[in-house]
């Protein structure tokens, strides 16, 4: 009997099935090929045509135009009283009691509470009596004075007695005249314990019970009683950045709005500017006087925009025409033979599809939007057509 050997039917074993997955990668890259010929044929064609009618790439183009001559920038402001004052204690004493609460209309010259001051009012009396006594004094030193004359005149007494008497009598005037100070001081004390309404308002804020300790202002110490406001018309102060304040001036037209509601508008007027920036913001405040009874309360936190007027109109550019590289902001520049050169800009206000510029660029000028990262100078670019609309 023959031994069969396995070993020499491997070798033919794998050529049989190479074969088959040969074929079957063959016949897979070919329908790969097959559908992708077509539009590789067609981006080669699309390619050749672009270059055969330009011989450069295509760009969309922009121009540098010029903002308006009126502007409006909202700022944000701040609600105030036409009039307000806070109203401390003049002396040191106890709320005895008060006449008027918040949301109360007070006339000036109201009664809002009273302060008691025992000590006040004893002064009062010393000071009283002390002015007694000098009425007194003076009336019995002049009276001296006066017969020390007649008989200086003859000859029984002495013309410096006389003089004497007479320069105590002139004292006694003169003291007489502090102690009626000295009244009319205590009295103006005794006088502050009543607490009045400095003008016609409304009472916004109280601060004190009966009963409670209160002290004059003294620095940022002291005892506030009230608070009270004018609130027939409203003011609203704005701070205004350098950039603008020239241009804000006594009659400018706002318009006022809340954020939370800005449909709700209120329209006003500048009526009154500091006329100097404030040296630590660098901001011009200016009062915008509205009408109350509005959708606003005095406090209230507010957009204010302004409508502006330029003499000199800035440069714009669309926001697509900038380019930002190491060496600063550069725009293209389309020229002769559509020819493109680099041109730096300074950027001032950044309006969102548009920027101002303030410095560079020329009123007309042809832009590359969308540059390539790529763009340089000297770089020949084919303008595209303006899309239909």
């Amino acid at each position: 009997m023959t031994s069969h050997d396995p070993k020499p039917d491997l070798p033919v074993r794998r050529a049989r099935l190479l074969v088959p997955a040969t074929l079957l990668i063959a016949a897979m890259l070919g329908v790969v090929a097959i559908g992708a010929w077509p539009k590789l044929k067609r981006r080669d064609a699309l390619t050749k045509a672009t270059l055969a009618a330009s011989g450069s790439r295509r760009v969309l183009i922009g121009k540098v135009t010029q903002a308006p001559t009126t502007f409006e920038v909202t700022l944000p402001g701040s609600v105030a009283p036409l009039q307000s004052a806070v109203l401390y204690a003049k002396t040191t004493g106890f709320v005895r009691r008060y006449m008027v609460d918040i949301g109360d209309t007070v006339k000036m010259g109201d009664l809002l509470a009273v302060v008691d001051a025992p000590e006040t009012r004893q002064e009062l009396t010393v000071a009283r009596a002390r002015l007694r006594e000098a009425e007194v004094n003076l009336g019995i030193t002049q009276a001296i004075a006066d017969r020390t004359e007649t008989l200086s005149k003859s000859g029984i007494a002495s013309a410096q007695a006389s003089e004497e008497l007479q320069a105590r009598a002139n004292s006694a005037v003169a003291s007489l005249g502090t102690t009626r100070a000295e009244v009319g001081r205590v009295g103006a004390l005794v006088g502050y314990q009543n607490v009045t309404a400095p003008f016609d308002g409304v009472i916004i804020r109280r601060n004190v019970e009966v009963g409670s300790l209160v002290s004059p202002s003294v620095g940022q110490a002291g005892t506030v009683l009230f608070e009270v406001a004018r609130l027939d018309a409203l003011k609203v102060i704005v701070d205004v950045p350098q950039g603008f304040a020239p241009l804000v001036r006594t009659g400018t037209v706002v318009t006022v709005f809340a954020p939370s509601n800005p449909r709700a508008s209120v329209a006003g007027t500048v009526s009154r500017t500091a006329g100097a920036l404030d040296v630590v913001t660098r901001t011009l405040k200016a009062e915008v006087r509205v009408a109350a009874g509005g959708p606003m309360l005095a406090g209230s936190f507010v957009n204010v925009r302004l409508s502006l007027q330029r003499p000199s109109p800035p440069l714009v550019i669309p926001a697509s025409a900038l380019i930002a590289r190491k060496e600063g902001t550069r725009i293209a520049v389309l020229g002769d033979g559509n020819t493109v050169t680099l041109v730096k800009i300074t950027i001032g206000r950044d309006l969102g599809k548009e920027l101002e510029l303030t410095e560079g660029g020329a009123l007309g000028q042809q832009v590359v939007l969308n540059p390539a990262d790529d763009l340089a100078d000297g770089s020949v670019v084919a303008p595209a057509p303006p899309a239909t609309p």
